[in-house]
C-alpha cells in the first residue's frame, strides 16, 4: 500500500500558510465570475516530482476562499486524493481535494492549483497541429470549462518559460511516476540547428509566425526537417517536454552537413518526539482529530482506523482525556508550535 505523504496542521492556530481548506462551499457560494466546473473528476495516488527545489507548499484551505491553511501535504508525492471543482474560465486558481482511505485523516478542502504537477496521456495542443506539450509532460492545471482543460507546461526556452496547452479531463491523471509513452518516429530529410537565439514557428510556409522562441544559448536545440520549400523548412522536435511540428524560416536555422535518417519540507510542530521513547498504538475507530497546542476540534478532520501512531503526552479537559500523537511513518506531522491530538479511548496501546 502506498504511504500518505506528511499533512501538517496549521489552520486551527491562526498560522498563515499560503493556501487552505473546505468545510462548507455551498454556505460561502462563488464569488462572481468565478464558476467552478464539477464534470472533471481526477483520483490518482500523488504528483510528479519537481526538478527545482523551489516547489510550493501543498496547503490544504477550510472552504475555497480561506487564506489559512488547515493542514499542509507535505510530500505531494505520495498523497491519495481525488480532484473535482476547477476553476472555470474566470480564474480563481483552486480546486476541491478529498483526502482518505490511506489510514491517516479523512478530509474534504479545497487547494489552490499552481505548483502542483499532473501528467498528460496525450498531447496537448498549445498551437493545434505544430506545438504541443508532449505526451507523458508534466502540467499545471488552470481550468476546465465547456469540456476543455487548460494547463501550463514548462519550457527549456528563455522565453516563454510556460506554454498554455489544452485537452480533455481525461487525458490526465495525477501519479507520481513518469508515464511510459512511446515517441513518435519522424522521416528525417536532415539536421538542424537554431541560427542565433530566435525560432519564429509558422503554421504554413507563409504569413504570419504563431510564435516566436528565445532560444536558451546554454540549451541550443537541433529539430529534423521533414519538408521544405525555396523559404521554409518544415521542422520537427521533441524539446524538453514540448513537440514542434511547424514551419522555419531558413534565414533562422543552419543545415547540419550530414543528412539524417529516421519535496518540500515543513517546519516542525510539538508533535516531534523521539520515537524511541515513545509507546505505540493503533486507532480502533474513525476519530476527531484535534490539533493545537491544547486539544482543538479540526472540523470535519478525522484519524482514520487502523492508524499505527506512537502515543505521547495527555491532556483532560472538561473530564475527557485526550493524548497528543504522532504517525509511526511520519508522513503526517503538525506544523510549528502545534501537535495533533485524539481521544485516549481511540487508541489500542501496545
Amino acid at each position: 500500500m502506498s504511504v500518505l505523504a506528511a499533512l501538517v496542521f496549521v489552520g486551527c492556530l491562526g498560522v498563515p500558510v499560503t493556501p487552505s481548506l473546505m468545510l462548507s462551499p455551498a454556505a460561502l457560494g462563488s464569488p462572481p465570475g468565478i464558476r467552478p466546473s464539477s464534470d472533471c473528476r481526477i483520483e490518482g495516488n500523488g504528483e510528479r516530482p519537481r526538478d527545482d527545489a523551489e516547489a510550493p507548499l501543498f496547503s490544504v484551505l477550510a472552504h475555497r476562499h480561506a487564506t489559512d491553511a488547515v493542514l499542509v501535504i507535505a510530500d505531494p508525492g505520495q498523497v491519495q486524493l481525488v480532484w473535482s471543482e476547477l476553476p472555470g474560465t474566470t480564474h480563481d486558481g483552486v480546486a476541491r481535494i478529498e483526502l482518505g482511505g490511506h489510514e491517516h485523516v479523512r478530509y474534504t478542502g479545497y487547494t489552490h492549483l499552481a505548483g502542483r504537477r499532473f501528467s498528460i496521456k496525450r498531447r496537448f495542443a498549445s498551437e493545434p497541429g505544430h506545438l504541443w506539450a508532449r505526451a507523458g509532460a508534466p502540467v499545471e492545471l488552470v481550468s476546465f470549462d465547456d469540456g476543455v482543460l487548460e494547463a501550463l507546461v514548462t519550457t527549456p526556452f528563455a522565453s516563454p518559460k510556460t506554454l498554455t496547452v489544452r485537452g480533455s479531463c481525461d487525458g490526465v491523471v495525477y501519479e507520481p511516476s513518469e508515464l511510459d509513452v512511446a515517441s513518435k518516429e519522424v522521416e528525417s530529410l536532415g539536421r538542424v540547428a537554431v541560427r542565433g537565439t530566435l525560432l519564429e514557428l509558422y503554421a504554413a510556409p507563409s504569413g504570419a509566425p504563431f510564435v516566436a522562441l528565445h532560444i536558451d544559448p546554454n540549451q541550443p536545440i537541433e529539430l529534423d526537417i521533414v519538408e521544405r520549400t525555396e523559404l521554409f523548412l518544415r521542422v520537427h522536435a521533441t524539446v524538453g517536454e514540448v513537440d514542434i511540428d511547424a514551419w522555419a524560416h531558413k534565414t533562422q536555422l543552419e543545415e547540419d552537413d550530414v543528412g539524417g535518417g529516421g519535496s518540500n519540507g515543513t517546519g516542525t510542530g510539538l508533535g516531534t518526539f523521539d520515537p524511541a521513547s515513545s509507546a505505540t498504538g493503533t486507532i480502533v475507530r474513525d476519530a476527531p482529530l484535534f490539533v493545537g497546542a491544547k486539544p482543538v476540534p479540526l472540523e470535519g478532520a478525522y484519524v482514520e482506523k487502523g492508524a499505527r501512531v506512537y502515543v505521547y503526552s495527555e491532556v483532560t479537559i472538561n473530564g475527557q482525556v485526550y493524548r497528543s500523537f504522532g504517525f509511526v511513518d511520519g508522513l503526517i506531522t503538525a506544523p510549528a508550535n502545534s501537535t495533533l491530538w485524539v481521544a485516549n479511548d481511540a487508541i489500542s496501546h501496545h
